[in-house]
């Protein structure tokens, strides 16, 4: 025994002298991470509090059901019966957001640590990666109480890999592989984002002149693993699915325009999402990520122009993932949340140097993420304001149906909801430049959507009825109750509810 411990001896103080050195560059990185974890706890509490359940999450508080197998995200599937300790998923919220939290803070710390090569992040560094967390867009994740750490998840697994490319092309290769089958099977709207930072990481080693060699080997390992395992997705691991978003690709004589329309409707709606003084400060971001790159770069400075802008917009396109090219594609914020990653690399490089532009982009950052953190609270609050009006449009309704002669017959009514109770006053006298907040706030009390009836179908205990359109029209049936804020139609087998 003793002989066996003289021998591994060598090997041990090998691993330590390999560890310890890890250990205190991780350290170093704590105070940064304490930081930006408690930025975007605080910026997200406000959703926290509303308590609002997003969309898909009143289905899944009210059946406990999974429901991830038709969109092939089968590690959503797998890890959501550990974390909820069963395969009936019960309300554990907040703690499926917390989690997304940390896989937040930790994917920032990793994109921090590749764009500057060091643990040692400032406090610039750390405000200018904010909007990958709390950017508009993936503030709609966020929102969902059992999809949250899933989507957060996505993200993660896009970036880390990329912490091994300076270990050698077999790690590497792994990593990505393990990664983009990840990203694959939690939420495919994230597939943009290991290209995106590819990118970004040849450029920078490309304006340090490392060899063309290397930086190709590197490129051409990222390509590989890519292709590999959206092959592997696509034989093995996709499940058929066509429903709001159909990923089928169109002829190639329609590929191109196809393309092009849906990247101009993502910016169209990017226009009309954000307000104006946050499209001046994320354009000025950009303009500023050219001067740094150039100033810094050790190449001929017209190359380094033309080749970082070159990276700049093809990351600006990688963004949005692979959507364009879908016949079908998803148009909500939480499938742009790219967009917000995107500005978080344009910002975080726009801050790195010392160079007269870094103090401007600096202030730039601080006043973006600032706008961010702000309107994070907004859109929590707004949540909360649209759940209470809600709560009040459906407990008025139910009131007025269990009092009619209607209701107390047993016999099988058909139901049918027709309008639309809108945003809650409160959202409607919000200033115009908020519009994003018209796309992030779903109306869940309305007609002709599944999610806008299923709550006063399922949550207030009314027996004896089918949703689904009546068998008259409203005109023929006689008001059995009408106030400023619906009309209520029915006979012994059928009713309509008008919202006003």
């Amino acid at each position: 025994m003793h002989d066996l411990v003289k021998r591994l001896d060598p090997v041990f103080s090998k691993i330590r002298g390999e560890v310890n050195p890890a250990i205190q560059e991780c350290r170093k990185m704590k105070k940064p991470f304490t930081i930006l974890f408690f930025i975007y706890l605080l910026g997200i509490s406000a959703i926290l509090r509303a308590n609002f359940n997003y969309i898909d999450d009143m289905g899944r508080v009210y059946s406990g059901y999974k429901g991830w197998e038709n969109f092939s995200r089968h590690t959503n599937m797998f890890l959501s019966g550990l974390l909820h300790a069963d395969n009936y998923l019960t309300d554990i919220s907040p703690l499926p957001q917390l989690l997304a939290v940390v896989l937040l803070v930790l994917t920032s710390m990793a994109v921090l640590y590749i764009i500057s090569g060091t643990t040692e992040i400032s406090l610039w560094s750390v405000i200018a990666v904010i909007p990958l967390g709390l950017s508009p867009y993936f503030l709609e994740c966020i929102s969902y109480k059992y999809d949250a750490p899933y989507m957060a998840l996505s993200i993660f697994a896009s970036v880390v890999p990329l912490l091994f490319y300076r270990r050698g092309s077999i790690p590497y290769l792994t990593a990505s592989i393990l990664g983009m089958l990840i990203v694959c099977t939690t939420y495919q709207a994230a597939i943009g984002l290991f290209p995106m930072m590819v990118i970004l990481a040849s450029l920078l080693r490309w304006n340090q002149k490392e060899p063309l060699v290397k930086i190709a080997s590197f490129i051409l390992d990222s390509l590989i693993s890519f292709v590999v395992a959206l092959l592997l997705f696509q034989l093995f691991l996709r499940n058929g699915y066509s429903g709001y978003v159909d990923m089928s690709l169109p002829p190639m004589n329609q590929l191109f325009s196809v393309i092009t329309q849906n990247y101009a409707h993502y910016f169209s709606l990017i226009k009309e999402d954000l307000k104006t003084g946050w499209l001046f400060l994320i354009a000025v971001l950009c303009i500023l990520f050219l001067c740094v790159n150039v100033r810094n770069s050790e190449q001929n400075k017209t190359a380094a122009f033309c080749v970082s802008s070159g990276a700049m917009l093809v990351m600006l396109l990688l963004s949005f993932g692979v959507y364009p090219a879908f016949q079908k594609p998803l148009f909500d914020p939480r499938a742009m949340f790219g967009f917000g990653v995107f500005i978080a690399l344009v910002a975080v490089v726009a801050t790195t140097g010392q160079l007269y532009t870094v103090k401007l982009s600096k202030i730039i950052c601080l006043i973006l993420s600032w706008c961010f953190f702000v309107f994070a609270f907004t859109y929590g609050n707004a949540l909360y304001a649209q759940k209470k009006y809600t709560d009040f449009r459906i407990q008025m309704v139910v009131d007025d149906l269990k009092s009619t002669e209607v209701m107390m017959a047993d016999n099988q009514k058909k139901v049918e909801i027709i309008g639309s109770i809108g945003h809650a006053p409160a959202l409607k006298n919000m200033p115009q430049d908020y519009q994003i907040l018209n796309r992030l706030v779903p109306i869940t009390f309305q007609g002709n959507w599944h999610w806008g009836r299923f709550g006063i179908q399922n949550y207030y205990g009314l027996k004896n009825l089918e949703w689904t359109a009546v068998d008259a029209a409203p005109e023929d049936l006689p008001v059995i109750a009408d106030s400023i804020y619906h009309t209520i139609r029915a006979n012994q087998d059928n009713i309509i509810i008008v919202l006003k």
